[in-house]
């Protein structure tokens, strides 16, 4: 029998909007907690860019960039998305292995904080490599079925 998953109060107060590396931040939240998530992470472009609000950020990965320990912890939370990007090292190099690291780390962390009715909206843009691919690829394995969305697009539509 499959028992529902407990839906935590959160840390923080309604409507807040969290600016900057969301890892931090998510690691501090409780599971099951956020009804939505909003994410334009970078798009793995190998440029620097600056932001509308003038905050500076690299969109250039390298292994130097990745965490001691992410890619060990990835392994065990979800080892489809440790194949893709021990596969994507193979085909594309170092960089998108950090890239795919990165994202891939922040992925596990929006899954365990969204709540089972919540939905997760992340920009992808056609303006990136094509290696990026790798990126959505990775981004489908790790979250819902496609079904699971659906079912919450018409629960917010009858809302």
């Amino acid at each position: 029998m499959q028992t529902k998953p407990i839906i935590n109060k959160p840390n923080w107060k309604n409507r807040t909007l969290f600016i900057g590396d969301n890892l931090d931040v998510m690691r501090k939240m409780p599971d099951n907690s956020v009804d939505t998530i909003v994410t334009d992470p970078p798009y793995n472009t190998g440029k620097s860019r600056q932001s509308l609000s003038g905050t500076n950020y690299h969109d250039n990965w390298t292994m130097s960039d990745v965490r001691k320990g992410e890619l060990i912890e990835i392994s065990e939370l979800n080892p489809d998305a440790f194949q893709i990007i021990m596969a994507a090292e193979c085909s594309h190099g170092k960089k998108m292995k950090a890239y795919l690291i990165m994202m891939g780390i922040r992925l596990i962390e929006m899954k365990r904080i969204l709540k089972p009715t919540g939905s997760i909206w992340i920009q992808c843009d056609d303006y990136a490599h094509a290696e990026s691919t790798h990126g959505c690829h990775l981004r489908k394995k790790q979250l819902p079925k496609r079904h699971h969305l659906e079912k919450n697009r018409r629960q917010q539509r009858r809302n």
